[in-house]
């Protein structure tokens, strides 16, 4: 909490405009869901938004990044994809930690006040973004008119990025698993 209360006084301190009452704030954990269920028991009144996206998808996503070029095969020095013998271990490796991640959020989840959480999937913000946008920024309590939503949403498309960016990171051959998504 202590720690918590830092990370407030240092965005007010860089002239951040908090609001008077108590702020928002966020903990985005992709890495650290594997302590959810501590991490919200120490704010049993907060909200909490637990997105979801396809396991399948995951994978795809990460063995993009080992992609030669690609972020994170540029950032180590042994490639678990490069060598064929590698690649199962390494499919079952990260396979049972989404599992693992995943079983820790939905306990976290299960154990929430009802009226404190959503579940968010992954595929419905990509194939509905605004809608989805929408009702969470209301659920919250923050701005939610239209222009807004779609200034946001229309910044976060994977065609507002470059297409060399896109290239690069692995993403112009790669669509969403969800029928009808926006990109």
């Amino acid at each position: 909490m202590v720690r918590l209360h830092a990370v407030i006084e240092r965005a007010s301190d860089a002239g951040l405009a908090l609001a008077t009452h108590t702020p928002i704030l966020v903990i985005k954990e992709v890495n650290g869901s594997h302590a959810a269920n501590r991490v919200m028991s120490l704010f049993p009144r907060s909200k909490m938004i637990f997105m979801l996206r396809d396991g399948r998808d995951v994978l795809d996503s990460l063995a993009a990044a080992y992609e030669p070029g690609a972020w994170l095969d540029a950032k180590l020095a042994r490639n678990p994809l490069r060598q064929a013998e590698d690649r199962l271990a390494w499919i079952d490796e990260t396979c049972r930690g989404w599992v693992a991640d995943v079983d820790i959020c939905m306990k976290a989840y299960d154990e929430h006040d009802p009226a404190l959480r959503r579940m968010l999937r992954y595929e419905e913000l990509l194939a509905d973004t605004p809608t989805v946008l929408r009702d969470l920024l209301k659920w919250i309590g923050l701005p939610s008119n239209e222009p807004r939503i779609e200034r946001i949403a229309d910044s976060h498309r994977l065609r507002a990025f470059p297409s060399t960016e896109r290239a690069r990171a692995g993403f112009a051959a790669r669509r969403p698993r969800a029928s009808g998504a926006r990109d």
